[in-house]
């Protein structure tokens, strides 16, 4: 058989034979190490954000009085996670702490 062909010849060559230029080593030299970092960035944008869905979650689970709930959601992040969920949970009870003595003393 000969090779898979894609509208005006191989397609390991399309872009040159139909005049484009070859974008691998012409347009573009750096794309493969541009997608990597772009995956990189991907990917690290997504640990983040799981991470502060877990955060969310054990909330949630504390907030209807689930301690096991809680703990499960708490053992999923690593120990840097657990000192900034450490703080904010602070913050936000002192917060709390703040509104409710704002309501009982209006």
């Amino acid at each position: 058989m000969g090779r898979a062909t894609l509208g005006c010849g191989p397609v390991t060559h399309l872009y040159a034979r139909c005049g484009r230029g070859d974008p691998v080593t012409a347009d573009e030299p750096q794309w493969e190490e541009d997608f990597r970092a772009a995956l990189e960035h991907i990917k690290d944008t997504a640990t983040y954000a799981t991470r502060i869905l877990v955060a969310q979650e054990a909330m949630g689970w504390m907030y209807r009085g689930d301690l096991e709930g809680a703990r499960r959601a708490v053992a999923k992040l690593p120990p840097d996670q657990l000192a900034a969920l450490s703080a904010a949970a602070a913050a936000l009870a002192a917060l709390a702490d703040e509104e409710m003595i704002r309501h009982a003393n209006p």
